[in-house]
């Protein structure tokens, strides 16, 4: 993972590197997930206008208890926090290839940029 970034309604927009966030996120045939928090994987289809579409799992609770997203807090509201990694991937967000094998996985409000691990 390599940053995530809040668009603002009023047009701007705040980010945050991810480089202290440990784990990552893996997208394996139609399973996606967070692998430090192997309970809230999902199972998605890709649609025809570029989403990744949960595939009926139980919806992500309000407030996910995921220890290894809970740091780096940098206590900056305007910032978007790694907290919000879970629920921007079953959000049925938008995925799209972007230059260098990276990919930006967003919705409306949330963009996380992804670098290929070739760790297996």
């Amino acid at each position: 993972m390599e940053e995530l970034t809040r668009y603002e309604r009023s047009g701007g927009f705040s980010g945050i590197g991810l480089s202290d966030v440990p784990g990552s996120i893996v997208i394996d045939s139609s399973r996606l997930s967070y692998d430090r928090c192997p309970a809230y994987d999902l199972t998605f289809v890709y649609t025809h206008d570029g989403r990744l579409m949960n595939k009926g799992q139980e919806a992500l609770p309000a407030k996910p208890q995921c220890a290894a997203l809970r740091s780096p807090d940098y206590n900056a509201p305007s910032l978007p926090s790694a907290l919000d990694i879970l629920p921007l991937i079953h959000s049925n967000p938008w995925v799209e290839e972007l230059s260098g094998g990276r990919l930006l996985i967003a919705n409306e409000e949330f963009g996380l940029i992804l670098s290929r691990s070739l760790k297996r």
